[in-house]
């Protein structure tokens, strides 16, 4: 318990609840209202720019504070800690939004096999849930590259990494660019974690 409360940063902890107190209470909200059409706006947007990427840079921090040695166990263990608790939820959010025709089944089959931000559509508000589901699944290789590679190769195979993302967005038209916006959030989150690990 000492070890999780040494780890824990009651600014950041603070910070990302403003950030999902923002997110949920007035971005997404307003999706499915017409009661404020001028809610996105030039500055709105470009502030939730800015908002989405601080929590995802958080949500980034947090995962990769954790140390991970790259083996089935501790994989294993990760993700059942990391996506089982938010897998069953995110199901039936997708099956709500489906009942409610805020997302045809189609698209809801691929929010739930976890592609749709690789082949859009993605479902409307979820799609960030989505698209942090994605980064998780790959955190264990972006923890083990933190604390492996140095910082400036590292940047270099995650250039390599958007490129190959932004080439397959060109031949296919599938890709959704959000996740390109966004990765560099999380992965810099993961990095100044493993930095941080020890202190």
């Amino acid at each position: 318990m000492s070890n999780l409360l040494k780890n824990r940063n009651i600014g950041i902890d603070f910070l990302r609840g403003l950030s999902m107190l923002y997110i949920v209470g007035f971005w997404h909200m307003f999706n499915y209202t017409k009661a404020f059409p001028e809610y996105n706006n030039f500055l709105t947007r470009r502030f939730t720019l800015i908002i989405l990427g601080t929590f995802v840079f958080i949500s980034g921090y947090f995962i990769g504070i954790k140390d991970i040695t790259i083996n089935k166990h501790n994989i294993v263990q990760f993700y059942k800690k990391r996506l089982l608790r938010i897998y069953p939820l995110y199901l039936i959010a997708i099956g709500l939004f489906t009942v409610f025709d805020l997302s045809d089944l189609i698209t809801s089959i691929k929010a739930g096999l976890l592609i749709s931000m690789l082949i859009k559509p993605s479902p409307l508000t979820l799609w960030f849930i989505t698209m942090l589901m994605l980064f998780y699944v790959i955190s264990p290789l972006l923890i083990h590259a933190s604390k492996t590679i140095k910082p400036g190769s590292l940047m270099i195979y995650y250039l390599i990494f958007l490129m190959l993302l932004m080439s397959y967005s060109y031949f296919t038209k599938m890709l959704d660019l959000r996740l390109v916006v966004y990765f560099p959030s999380f992965a810099l989150g993961v990095f100044v974690a493993s930095k941080n690990r020890n202190i």
